[in-house]
């Protein structure tokens, strides 16, 4: 099964799309939001490559990554993205 989204009351995380471009180029090069984060500022090119690269992985790949972005579910508007990382397929239970 190949993930498509995930719902909140507010938010959709779902996968990247060429649209999400200028978004994702602005926020991903303000310095008062880079700050905080592990990535420096970015060529719109690099940001093109990755939207196509993060198109090709499944969640559920162990020991690589997974880009979500996330959008308003009200008005469709893409307002940031979030990472997840699969580190096993192994289920572990806590005693």
């Amino acid at each position: 099964m190949t993930f498509t989204h995930i719902d909140t009351e507010r938010l959709r995380l779902r996968r990247f799309q060429a649209s999400d471009l200028p978004t994702l180029l602005a926020y991903r090069n303000d310095p008062q939001v880079a700050q905080f984060q592990s990535w420096q500022l970015t060529e719109e090119a690099e940001l093109r490559d990755a939207i196509d690269h993060w198109a090709s992985i499944e969640p559920d790949m162990p020991g690589s990554g997974f880009q979500l972005a996330v959008e308003l579910r009200e008005t469709a508007t893409h307002v940031g993205d979030c990472f997840l990382n699969a580190w096993s397929t192994t289920i572990a239970r806590a005693n």
